[in-house]
């Protein structure tokens, strides 16, 4: 199945290394290479399973859907990529390759995004990251999660593995969470990749008024509010 993936191939398997005595339990794992850069794919069979993360925010299904039983594998960043894991370069290519799997395993039904909790339906989370590798918007919400915050504004869940900072959308400009997620959304889709020291202080969103960003270090945030 790797083999015919676009620009996707394996570059390590362990197994005929392995000793011929390892149990059914032992791990079983290949190192994958796509576009130059590798990545540990984890929990294959015979195997056991990874772990899924119980999800935080749901997308595409409801918790009265998981009455079901599901399997996991999962997909990492190789050891030599330990330092840049939270770089956009390294985090596209991976998601890239997350959603040619997610098209291409036979009855693959979630996508967990693990720094946020966030738990896509797998043609979903597929659509949203083809769509931003082809030049669309940010997948928040689909990797980055919202939720109330102490203030009575929003307040994202995972959007610090990218900037270092979660977002916290001020109670002035909350018409309502719907409309408050819509902002934050286009105010992370503005920001993701800019390093700390470097984000914009004011923000021009189409059909809000300007944003202001105040930094929080202390708090671990950035907080938008008007100006």
């Amino acid at each position: 199945m790797l083999a015919k993936l676009d620009r996707t191939s394996i570059s390590f398997d362990p197994a005929p290394e392995a000793d011929a005595s390892n149990g059914p339990d032992e791990e079983r794992w290949l190192e994958v290479l796509k576009d130059g850069l590798t990545f540990d794919l984890l929990g294959l069979a015979p195997g056991p399973g990874v772990k899924a993360l119980e999800p935080r925010h749901r997308f595409g299904f409801s918790a009265a859907s998981e009455n079901i039983a599901l399997e996991a594998i999962g997909l990492f960043p190789g050891p030599h990529l330990a330092e840049g894991a939270h770089t956009l370069p390294v985090v596209r290519t991976m998601l890239a390759l997350g959603a040619q799997l997610a098209s291409a395993i036979e009855g693959a039904r979630r996508i967990v995004w693990t720094p946020s909790g966030c738990a896509l339906e797998a043609s979903l989370f597929e659509r949203l990251i083809l769509a931003w590798l082809d030049g669309g918007a940010f997948p928040a919400p689909g990797l980055v999660g919202f939720e109330p915050s102490d203030d009575g504004g929003i307040r994202s869940d995972g959007l610090a593995f990218f900037t270092d900072r979660e977002l916290v959308v001020s109670p002035q400009l909350r018409v309502d969470h719907v409309a408050a997620s819509r902002l934050a959304s286009r105010i992370i889709h503005e920001v993701v990749g800019f390093a700390t020291q470097d984000m914009p202080e004011m923000l021009q969103i189409p059909g809000w008024p300007t944003v202001a960003l105040r930094d929080e270090p202390d708090r671990g945030v950035m907080v938008a509010g008007p100006v």
